[in-house]
């Protein structure tokens, strides 16, 4: 759940291989990657098809993967995630424009794209100094992604597992750079209302 844009550059296997392979097998899994953003009612995943397919035709990782029918679905879904992220994107950062001095980004996006981790990446490169906090229902829950700018001392981590402690959640975890958790709505604004107010008293730790 803690997807970024850039977490393919931190993957040490793909160091093994020559750079011109690094690239397709990076393009590769970034798609596949992307592609479960997707709510899906149906029990098919494209990348599962691409995944399969290439494994029983026993497809060259050389090969140019855009010649595969699996693949350009992929491309597609990918550029579906794309334009979604802009769009709501510009409703995030109207929102943002509103704040005079904000400590911190707290926001929620509408979507069958799970778009949230997506955007708070995106908007803590913006916002060196803040936490971001994008949220969004997501199946049977809500979930709030959070991301602390390059010059932000928040340990999200932390914060995290501070809200843990008084309100029941779903899920709940990171690290101090990124972290996330999910609650049914019920508890997910409790703990919402809960980080407001730890940021507002100046969390940290």
């Amino acid at each position: 759940g803690l997807y970024t844009e850039t977490w393919l550059e931190q993957v040490s296997l793909f160091q093994e291989f020559p750079p011109p392979l690094q690239e397709n097998l990076k393009e590769i899994a970034r798609r596949i990657h992307a592609s479960f953003l997707v709510q899906e009612a149906g029990t098919v995943h494209p990348a599962l098809d691409f995944l399969l397919k290439s494994s029983e035709s026993h497809t060259s990782l050389r090969a140019a993967p855009c010649d595969s029918e699996e693949y350009r679905a992929l491309a597609d879904r990918q550029t579906l995630i794309q334009n979604e992220k802009i769009a709501l994107m510009r409703g995030v950062e109207a929102v943002i424009r509103k704040l005079r001095t904000p400590k911190f980004i707290i926001s929620g996006v509408e979507g069958k794209i799970r778009l949230c981790g997506l955007i708070a990446s995106e908007l803590r490169w913006k916002h060196p100094h803040l936490v971001v906090g994008i949220w969004q229902k997501w199946k049977d829950r809500l979930i709030c992604e959070l991301r602390r700018g390059m010059q932000c001392q928040v340990n999200l981590a932390l914060l995290v597992e501070k809200i843990k402690t008084e309100i029941p959640l779903l899920t709940g975890g990171g690290h101090p750079d990124a972290a996330a958790f999910s609650a049914v709505e019920s508890r997910f604004f409790l703990a919402l209302r809960k980080m407001r107010d730890l940021l507002d008293q100046g969390f940290e730790e």
